[in-house]
């Protein structure tokens, strides 16, 4: 498995991602990880993310691999970020920007969200 999510090998794209974890020759959770770590060596220089959702992410990829129909999900185990100018139940809706610090949580997914988890 030298290219697979997790292998610390080249970046896979969305494509290969998706088909290794829907045929079970990776994870969800394997991608995820693999993601989140290339984000923890490399947003301390970049400031790309205001917030990376580590247990929450993990959690999601755990549930996705118990489903019964991850093998017919075209994005199966790809890992999405999604910019907090757009809801996510239970996350602020910042608008990129610091000045929104004091928003309640979203309630729900707006539609975007929902179609891709």
């Amino acid at each position: 498995m030298a290219d697979q999510p997790g292998s610390g090998s080249r970046t896979l794209t969305a494509a290969e991602i998706s088909a290794a974890v829907r045929h079970g020759k990776s994870t969800a959770r394997a991608a995820v990880q693999e993601a989140l770590d290339r984000i923890a060596a490399a947003d301390p220089r970049i400031g790309a993310f205001r917030k990376v959702r580590h247990d929450a992410a993990l959690a999601e990829a755990d549930e996705l691999g118990a489903r019964p129909d991850l093998a017919d999900l075209p994005l199966a185990g790809v890992p999405v970020a999604v910019k907090d100018n757009v809801a996510v139940a239970g996350e602020q809706c910042r608008h990129g920007t610091a000045a929104t610090a004091d928003r309640p949580p979203e309630p729900g997914d707006p539609p975007v969200v929902a179609r891709l988890r």
